[in-house]
Order: C-alpha cells, then sequence, then structure tokens
C-alpha cells in the first residue's frame, strides 16, 4: 500500500505537463485492451461463418450456399464481373449461381476473399504499431521534461541534498516506466493478434474454396432437380 501512496502522492504533486503524457499513456493502454477484446468478438463471428460454410457444403443446402457466396458478391462486382447478389435469377434457377462461381473460381478471387477478411480482422493493428513505437517516446518525454524540471527547481537553491533531488527524478523516471508498460503489450498484442489473423483468414479462405469448388461441381453435375 504505501507505494500505492507514494505514486498517487506523486501524481497529485507532478507537473501539468507530466499529467498529461501519463494520461495519453492511459488512453493507449485502454485502446490496447480494445484491440483485444474487438479482435475476439470479430474472430468468433469469422470462426462462425466459415463453420456455416463447412455446414453449407455438408447438407448442400441451396439457400445457405447462396447466401454465403453472395456475402462476397461485391468482390465479383468490383472484379468486373456478374454479382451473386441478383436475387432475382438466383432464384430462378441456382444453376446460375454455380455458373457464376465456376467462372470466378480463380486465386485472384480466394486472394481477395483472405484479404477482406485479415483486413477486418487486424483493423486495429495499426493503431497498436502506433502505440508500440509511441509509447516509450511519450514516456521519455515525459522524463525529460521531468529531469528539466527538477534541475530548473534547484538551481536557485542554496544546497542540493539527494533526498531534496530523488523525488523529482524518480517522477521523472515514473514516464518513461510506463511507457514501457504501454509499449511492451501493445507490441505482444500486435504480433499475437496478426499472426492468428493470419491463420484465421487462411482457414476462411480454405472454407470458402471448398464451397465454390463445390458449386461448380454440382453445376457440372446437378444431384438435385433445382441444381
Amino acid at each position: 500500500m504505501d507505494g500505492f501512496d507514494s505514486v498517487g502522492h506523486m501524481l497529485a504533486n507532478s507537473d501539468l505537463v507530466l499529467r498529461a503524457v501519463l494520461a495519453i499513456l492511459v488512453i493507449q493502454s485502454v485502446y490496447i485492451w480494445y484491440a483485444v477484446i474487438k479482435y475476439v468478438l470479430t474472430a468468433r463471428r469469422v470462426v462462425a461463418q466459415c463453420a456455416d460454410l463447412q455446414q453449407a457444403v455438408e447438407v448442400m443446402d441451396i439457400a445457405g450456399i447462396r447466401t454465403q457466396l453472395q456475402r462476397f458478391s461485391h468482390l465479383l462486382t468490383r472484379a468486373g464481373g456478374k454479382s451473386l447478389a441478383q436475387a432475382e435469377d438466383v432464384a430462378v434457377s441456382p444453376h446460375v449461381l454455380a455458373q457464376a462461381a465456376a467462372q470466378h473460381a480463380d486465386n485472384s478471387l480466394f486472394d481477395d476473399v483472405w484479404s477482406e477478411v485479415y483486413e477486418e480482422l487486424t483493423k486495429a493493428c495499426p493503431g497498436l504499431s502506433t502505440i508500440a513505437a509511441t509509447a516509450p517516446f511519450i514516456g521519455l518525454l515525459g522524463t525529460v521534461w521531468g529531469i528539466l524540471i527538477a534541475f530548473s527547481s534547484i538551481r536557485s537553491a542554496e544546497s542540493i541534498t539527494f533526498s531534496a533531488l530523488a523525488p523529482a527524478i524518480g517522477e521523472a523516471l515514473f514516464a518513461t516506466m510506463a511507457g514501457l508498460f504501454v509499449a511492451i503489450p501493445a507490441v505482444i498484442a500486435n504480433n499475437t493478434l496478426s499472426t492468428r489473423a493470419q491463420r484465421l483468414s487462411r482457414r476462411f479462405t480454405q472454407a470458402f474454396t471448398g464451397l465454390v469448388a463445390e458449386v461448380a461441381r454440382m453445376g457440372r453435375a446437378p444431384a438435385k432437380a433445382d441444381w
């Protein structure tokens, strides 16, 4: 408790600039938790979508397959192809859906799907990279400022003692420590989320590839009358 009391006392008597530095570091720390929570929620949704893709292939549910493919219809439209979102054509003949999938079942489509899922999972990673790069320097800025204030306050003193100088130096060094406490989790979170996002995006793309391949096969050799 003495440590917490001393930190609280130090912050209560700290300089305005040092308080601003610590406030920025607190905001950055909150953003780290926000990024982690956002990734967890997004990853759960992507995992559920991946399960839906696999389920659509297993049960050969036409409505489910149409829904999964229409999710990425904008990629086909952007590539200049026919959109799978044309519900009037698909509703009349699901075979049109199979033909469209077969026409666009190339590497570029799968790369686009991978990129879209990966970007969705890593939206917060640029912020984590920025925090990891700037937090140590923000803390260092607080330290340099605190040292300058400490030496300025003792410049007019008749005698200089370690007991008088130590609190000001400790207050200044606390900013550097706070910056490192923010930067280290930011680096770990950024690397971890990026790596896991790559794996999850690859898993999702593989499931999507299997769905498109199965739809194309069903289009060539219909197993049901409505195909």
